[in-house]
């Protein structure tokens, strides 16, 4: 979730010669590095917290009418760490011909980490997802089954890659399909049995988790016009700076508008609480105002560090109202 500095053909050679096969770190150091690069944990590890919890205490508040198991919350947060953190280094390997041709500085694109090393280590991560999803029984290991077919897919590219890559919008939204069987395996961790994922409770929840989901994947790709790059690859670049500013503003309010109505639902001693999500919409809404009128690399980051304020923000009120049920 941040910008990368442009770097000369000069400065890449050099990246390259030092990055060469017989001089590159020990491999720990390397994964550390891309750790950092890519999947940096003081972001990853606090979203993580605040979609489990939200989606285990959700759950069990719904459920149960109380937080029913600790370990349940346990599980969440690791499966969902885990997904994360597979989606990402599958990734590397989807988009390695687009990275070097347009992000040469990336560490897989310019060789730190070796695609083969990063296929082993996805390979790993999603052996530790399927124990995960074991231990959380029958269930969660069918739903697991369901996100990772799915995750396959869109790792193929649904088979079309030229089609979707053509077709923005529907490729996109391919993609996002897969926050729904997350969603459900997540909940399945708490409890949720199949039969139950008819329940109009917890779509309202995934709505809510989705749309936060959704939210910082579109501001986190928000751009002036100087920092696009050739690959035309942000929401700015598709759809213009005013509609991604929409885009953006709407996800963020159907959030907030979704945890309310999902706290209502679980009948909460302290459901009103959700009604606060409303104080941290307005300074979303300002921010995404001022880039639209005047897009700079400031007013970007403004946008993502309010949306991610929100994000934590109605995460954990909605948590709280699931702590507190009637």
């Amino acid at each position: 979730m941040k910008y990368f500095p442009r770097s000369s053909p000069s400065d890449l050679a050099r990246v390259a010669v030092r990055e060469s096969a017989d001089q590159r770190p020990a491999t720990l150091a390397r994964y550390c590095q891309y750790l950092k690069e890519r999947f940096p944990l003081r972001q990853f590890l606090p979203l993580s917290a605040v979609i489990s919890l939200s989606a285990a205490l959700g759950t069990q508040a719904y459920l149960y009418g109380r937080p029913h198991s600790v370990l349940a919350v346990a599980l969440t947060f690791t499966a969902i760490l885990l997904l994360l953190l597979r989606l990402r280094l599958v990734d590397e390997l989807k988009d390695l011909q687009h990275d070097r041709q347009f992000y040469p500085e990336r560490p897989v694109a310019r060789g730190l980490v070796l695609p083969g090393d990063a296929a082993r280590a996805a390979a790993l991560v999603f052996l530790l997802e399927t124990g995960v999803a074991a231990a959380g029984g029958v269930h969660s290991l069918g739903l697991f089954a369901v996100v990772a077919l799915y995750s396959f897919l869109t790792m193929k590219e649904f088979f079309c890659r030229k089609w979707l890559r053509r077709h923005f919008t529907v490729y996109v939204t391919s993609h996002e399909v897969l926050v729904v069987p997350v969603c459900f395996y997540l909940y399945s961790l708490s409890g949720l049995a199949l039969a139950e994922v008819r329940q109009p409770y917890f779509w309202w929840l995934t709505a809510f988790i989705g749309c936060l989901l959704f939210l910082l994947e579109v501001v986190r790709k928000l751009r002036p016009k100087e920092a696009e790059t050739a690959a035309q690859d942000t929401y700015t670049a598709r759809y213009g700076i005013r509609n991604s500013c929409v885009i953006a503003g709407a996800l963020a309010s159907a959030a907030v508008v979704g945890g309310i109505l999902t706290s209502a639902t679980i009948r909460s001693d302290i459901a009103g609480m959700s009604y606060i999500g409303l104080a941290f919409l307005a300074p979303v809404l300002l921010s995404l105002r001022t880039f639209a009128v005047r897009p700079t690399r400031v007013a970007a980051r403004a946008v993502l560090t309010w949306c991610g304020v929100l994000a934590v923000a109605t995460s954990v009120i909605f948590s709280l109202t699931a702590w507190v049920t009637a």
